[in-house]
């Protein structure tokens, strides 16, 4: 499966999907199986759809840096996590059918979210006229309902999902930006991107270069520092062949 983008598994009688968590996939079709909890999945995934199963949670999606579409109406859950605002590329989200008495607040603060499906639920304290509302007034809506700290609290999931996301781009391309984000240190993160050809790191606030940079990164043949604080430059990183 090391190179399988996309998998089909609609309409048949499956009641688990072993980890897909070390594959590449991109778009994964569940739907209309007997599915009772979702597989641990690729954090490429762009696309899932599981809707028509016997799912009770969604519960590891919103680890999910890449995920636009999640459909999953037509199941049993019964609770969605407010993690899920921390999921900064949805745009699609479909919870119809299910047994929610509440949508948590947090998915109001998803920019990308265009489309929001969540008829067909027993939800409490919620207005009948957002069923057909513009999507703009649900996220509204939804925002009243959380509280400042649970905000800043999302802000740093979506911003940790959005790192996951540039490293996982820039493993696939070779290269990698961080111009300009403003760090002091270079994520532990990025030292798990291995063989890449470019880095930027510049315009940031840097006072050191960890050799594991080099180590990593044998083949780096751009690597861009300007407008940080480095006062040490480690000789590993002076020594790549390619640079």
């Amino acid at each position: 499966l090391k190179n399988l983008k996309n998998l089909e598994m609609a309409e048949n009688r499956l009641t688990e999907v072993p980890d897909l968590s070390s594959t590449q996939i991109v778009q994964l079709d569940l739907r209309q199986n007997m599915i009772v909890k979702l597989p641990r999945l690729p954090q490429t995934l762009s696309s899932l759809h599981a809707s028509q199963n016997r799912l009770k949670t969604v519960e590891g999606v919103e680890s999910l840096p890449a995920l636009a579409t999640l459909i999953v109406g037509d199941n049993a859950i019964d609770k969605l996590s407010p993690k899920l605002g921390g999921l900064e590329s949805l745009k699609i989200l479909d919870v119809s059918n299910n047994n929610l008495s509440t949508i948590p607040g947090e998915i109001g603060l998803i920019d990308a979210l265009n489309t929001l499906l969540f008829t067909g639920n027993p939800l409490r304290a919620f207005k009948r006229s957002l069923i057909s509302a513009e999507i703009s007034t649900v996220k509204k809506y939804l925002r009243t309902r959380i509280t400042a700290p649970s905000e800043d609290r999302y802000a740093k999931e979506r911003k940790n999902n959005a790192m996951r996301h540039l490293l996982l781009d820039g493993a696939a391309k070779k290269s990698l930006s961080l111009k300009g984000k403003g760090v002091s240190e270079i994520p532990r993160e990025v030292l798990g991107v291995a063989d890449l050809r470019s880095l930027d790191l510049s315009e940031n606030k840097l006072q050191r270069i960890p050799v594991e940079i080099a180590r990593a990164n044998p083949n780096l043949h751009t690597l861009l520092l300007e407008k940080n604080s480095l006062s040490v430059f480690p000789s590993p990183v002076a020594g790549l062949q390619h640079l």
